[in-house]
């Protein structure tokens, strides 16, 4: 019959709320993992996902698991590095999440996940419909992450869902690019725990292409380049 349904929360374990309403569902034999949306606040790690173009998506979460996005982390000016840090942390989570949700069929007490595209579900569609996909994990977990570059030799990281961070010393409106970045064992060993466990990330087997494809779709006439 498998495990009973969990419910997922991503927010402060220090938050009230969820203090009260976790405390409540255990009495009840419910069991509650929650997630912080920063690093610098204990909590249970998020899932990792490993997708293979022969058997798709495996995750620990079910689509009879229930979600709460509880978290209401927000940075209007970012004054160092460790609030760009935070900033793109709760981000990138919040990103994992909605991807789990969407891609797993889970219920939701929010509603503000519907409708997204997510490269969890991009990548498994384009899966089932025949396209070669990278080996793909998406982990912030140093044991995991160093056994999957190990087992796939040349591995790239690249984030989740932001292409751009926010630059410290500014508002919004300054953002920095994040460049896709061949990744190594030893850059990952060399790294403490906290900084991996920082946010989730793609990690890839490397593929050299041999040329790129834009491709643009108006209903049913699509136009193509090659470079």
């Amino acid at each position: 019959m498998g495990r009973r349904a969990l419910l997922h929360i991503l927010g402060s374990p220090g938050d009230p709320h969820i203090r009260g309403v976790t405390a409540e569902l255990l009495t009840r034999g419910v069991t509650c993992l929650v997630y912080s949306p920063v690093a610098d606040e204990e909590g249970t790690r998020l899932p990792s996902v490993r997708l293979t173009d022969a058997s798709g998506i495996a995750v620990s979460v079910e689509p009879k698991d229930w979600w709460w996005l509880r978290s209401k982390h927000r940075t209007i000016r970012y004054r160092s590095a460790d609030d760009q840090r935070r900033s793109f942390e709760a981000t990138t989570r919040r990103d994992v999440a909605l991807s789990l949700i969407a891609n797993r069929g889970c219920r939701c007490f929010n509603n503000e996940w519907r409708g997204l595209p997510d490269k969890l579900t991009q990548l498994d569609i384009a899966r089932s419909l025949g396209f070669a996909v990278a080996d793909t994990l998406v982990s912030c977990d140093k044991a995991q992450i160093i056994a999957f570059i190990q087992a796939s030799g040349r591995t790239i990281v690249k984030p989740f869902s932001m292409s751009f961070a926010p630059a410290y010393g500014s508002d919004d409106a300054t953002l920095i690019s994040i460049m896709a970045n061949v990744v190594r064992v030893a850059e990952i060993s060399a790294a403490c725990d906290e900084q991996v466990a920082s946010f989730p990330a793609i990690y890839q087997a490397c593929i050299e292409k041999s040329h790129e494809l834009r491709v643009v779709a108006f209903g049913d006439a699509c136009l193509g380049f090659k470079n």
